[in-house]
């Protein structure tokens, strides 16, 4: 039984947690030690699926356990101590060594299935073009490297082009095909970025098996799979899902963060932090993506813990493939004043395109959920990574892989051009070509892009926005040649280059990124470290502000956030304030005559099982048995069956045995005695999260933004007036974003003309349920 002292003792948290169990926020000095028996009765029912957690709750809970090992006198004590702080350290470091090892794996598995289209290795066919030719100097021909058509001894051109067309499509078809029924057949759950989802289990979603051992592995495999076969989109992304799964799976391990959802989420923050530190050998921006982008509560140790776990996994990776910084840049970064313009025209460029391909990608997404398409995901990859082979064929620029393309489009006119992007009697071919490739590339990614396979949109945007700002570099270049005696010119050198079209592409590519995912700082400072080029902060700055500003111009949600409402997720963007909400919680919530409660000391065991059966409610409100509806407390359906089976098989409860939920009330009580009944309050909140009705819908919101509530109980004069849930306050969100003007309308005219609904009158009619 928990002591006074140790009850005591939480008074400032509003809520007392001895492991998993709770205390009322009052201690009564005079009550006596039997009234809080039954605290330890029971451990909190793990959360069901779809459900939110209660942060307040977690985080008490951790704070109590601490408490208790500090209140444990001697050796044993400060042993256990001891291994409390050094748990998570350890957790932090087989994550961090884990994903650097596999994304290691998985950069060398996809390269080779990736140059397997084009060839084999003749002395060793587990080695790529790269490593099959290392150790020759520039110009010699590697001898070791065959072309298909050269292992099958092919020597008409024609039949050297069919073979080599053939095998490149059909091997294209087969990686994302086999890819695709993976991930159909065995973990569904393995499809798209996974950003999105690990968003909103970091924002305290409950999804079961998302981050589990085989969604991992298929994971995995299926995107060596899908980079490898050509289609339009990128590993980054879905890094992001593996290590959040490996550090899921590492957490799992240890009881602290099992048993709290809260320590579990800070793992998994650090872990994404590591995900995105391997894909582009960026750990500061790992570490800023994480807070800025993916985590809703990211506590100050949460901060140590991402940077030095991003840090083991960006070493890690650095020993194993060799490399850190992907796309090195070498042009020449002197910023001069007539390219601003140039500069700010890319942002407005980007941030244009991002509103256009988020919209193009979200309605692509609803054809997909309405049509035939829906039921034969398989046939959309194997339909989708035929265009796209048939296509990328074709096209210079889209034949290689991805990352080639980046790095050339990346490198300055002095290196090695394998491309042909330093032609200069052809530079107007090159623009157009690189053109098409953006065009191309565009609509490809935008219908890759959510089908069912491990896809992500980083390297597919980074390639569109390089090749645009490439594009509009060559041009500039071209005209400050011809035309260099303009008084624009003016600072250019006499002779030599004076535009460098490498930086323009690192500069659309920051900006194309800015307006698909509205990534400001980390984003930065991810191109910083991708590229080495400091020197281009400034630049980077320029057009990741302009592009923000110009796609927030139309919607502040980026891609993640986009896909989030498409699946109808219980996510509050925390990086949006919602200050133009005029309405009332009581315009929002569901009124009290809408609810359905339960009643204390007056409801059977077999009357609650009924009410359980008939309903879907997640949770009830608890209040007296009288008219007045006194409320008393908060029972969720997920606790409160398991009360009813601990009062028929522990304490002997029959079907008429009466269910006692509430503390009894100073000065008020509905309770003679104060052993009748079946006591299941253990499993009843007895201090749920309390406001008035009165209360601007601006302040409810940001209350569940900033204290991760599932629910708030609304009461006037201690009678329950209404209450909201997470999903009520997505609902009408949704609706308020979407423009539902007549919904609007109507809400504003109820805040204007029916003052009982400004005063939260329990008669008031209700909005929706409460789900």
């Amino acid at each position: 039984m928990a002591s006074p002292e140790s009850a005591r003792s939480g008074r400032l948290s509003g809520r007392r947690f001895v492991g998993a169990r709770t205390l009322t926020d009052e201690w009564d000095e005079d009550a006596s030690e039997e009234e809080y028996e039954y605290l330890d009765e029971r451990n909190r029912v793990a959360y069901s699926n779809f459900s939110t957690i209660d942060w307040a709750h977690e985080y008490d809970k951790e704070r109590a356990r601490k408490a208790d090992i500090q209140a444990i006198p001697g050796p044993r004590g400060r042993l256990l101590l001891w291994q409390d702080i050094v748990t998570p350290w350890i957790v932090i470091f087989a994550t961090g060594t884990s994903v650097g090892l596999l994304a290691a794996a998985l950069d060398i598995l996809s390269a080779w299935l990736a140059q397997l289209k084009l060839g084999v290795c003749g002395d060793d066919v587990w080695l790529d073009q790269v490593a099959c030719c290392a150790g020759l100097e520039p110009g010699e021909i590697c001898y070791s490297w065959k072309t298909w058509s050269n292992l099958f001894g092919l020597r008409s051109s024609v039949g050297q082009s069919l073979m080599a067309y053939t095998i490149y499509v059909t091997l294209a078809v087969g990686f994302a095909t086999t890819s695709a029924f993976l991930v159909r057949v065995y973990a569904p759950y393995a499809f798209h970025s996974g950003i999105p989802e690990i968003k909103t289990i970091l924002g305290g979603f409950i999804i079961h098996g998302y981050l589990a051992p085989w969604v991992l592995l298929i994971k995995s495999v299926g995107l060596s799979l899908s980079v490898a076969s050509g289609l339009a989109l990128g590993k980054e992304g879905p890094l992001v899902h593996v290590a959040s799964c490996i550090g899921g799976i590492a957490a799992s391990s240890f009881a602290v963060f099992r048993d709290n959802e809260a320590r579990t989420r800070e793992i998994i923050s650090a872990a994404s932090a590591a995900g995105v530190s391997v894909a582009f050998g960026a750990p500061l921006g790992g570490v800023l993506f994480s807070l800025e982008e993916v985590s809703s509560f990211f506590p100050g140790a949460v901060l140590w813990q991402s940077f030095v776990c991003a840090v083991i996994a960006a070493v890690t990776l650095q020993y194993s493939i060799g490399k850190l910084v992907l796309f090195p840049v070498t042009a020449n970064l002197i910023l001069r004043g007539f390219e601003l313009v140039p500069f700010v025209f890319l942002g407005i460029c980007g941030g244009l395109y991002g509103h256009a391909f988020i919209q193009l990608n979200s309605e692509y997404a609803r054809f997909r959920r309405s049509s035939f398409l829906r039921h034969y995901p398989v046939f959309e990859v194997t339909g989708v990574a035929f265009v796209t082979a048939f296509i990328s064929y074709l096209i210079t620029f889209m034949r290689v892989p991805m990352s080639e393309l980046v790095a050339s489009l990346f490198q300055a006119c002095s290196t090695a051009d394998n491309l042909g992007l330093c032609d200069r009697d052809g530079e107007l071919a090159v623009v157009f070509s690189l053109l098409v490739t953006a065009f191309v590339f565009t609509a490809l990614t935008a219908v890759t892009f959510g089908m069912k396979l491990p896809a992500g949109l980083f390297m597919p945007t980074i390639a569109i926005g390089g090749c645009f700002g490439r594009a509009l570099g060559i041009l500039l270049a071209k005209w400050q040649r011809e035309q260099a005696h303009l008084w624009i010119f003016s600072s250019c050198p006499a002779d030599g280059a004076c535009i460098s079209p490498s930086v323009y592409a690192v500069l659309g590519s920051a900006a194309a990124l800015a307006g698909v995912t509205r990534m400001t700082v980390s984003l930065v400072v991810i191109v910083m470290e991708l590229t080495g080029a400091v020197s281009l902060v400034m630049q980077v700055m320029l057009c990741v502000l302009v592009s923000k500003f110009v796609g927030d111009f139309f919607s502040r949600d980026g891609i993640y956030e986009a896909w989030i409402n498409l699946r109808h997720f219980p996510f509050l963007n925390t990086k949006i304030e919602y200050r133009d909400d005029t309405l009332l919680a009581s315009d929002v919530m569901t009124g009290a005559g809408a609810i359905t409660c339960l009643s204390d000391m007056s409801m059977s065991i077999i009357e609650v099982e009924r009410l359980l059966n008939a309903t879907r409610y997640r949770g009830f409100p608890v209040i007296d048995n009288d008219n007045a509806k006194t409320f008393l407390s908060y029972a969720t359906r997920e606790e409160l069956g398991q009360a009813l089976e601990h009062a028929r098989t522990q304490l002997g409860a029959t079907d008429d045995s009466i269910c006692r939920l509430a503390m009894p009330m100073r000065g008020y009580s509905t309770i003679d005695d104060r052993d009748e009944g079946v006591d299941l309050r253990a499993w009843v909140e007895q201090t749920p999260f309390v406001m008035s009705p009165g209360m601007p819908m601006e302040v409810v919101i940001q209350v569940f933004q900033r204290m991760g509530l599932r629910h708030i109980i609304f009461v006037k004069h201690g009678r329950l007036a209404g209450m909201l849930t997470k999903h009520d306050v997505n609902h009408h969100l949704r609706i308020r974003n979407e423009g539902d003007s007549a919904r609007l309308d109507l809400l504003r005219k109820r805040v204007k003309h029916m003052a009982p609904l400004r005063s939260g009158s329990p008669d008031a009619p209700s909005q929706n349920g409460h789900t």
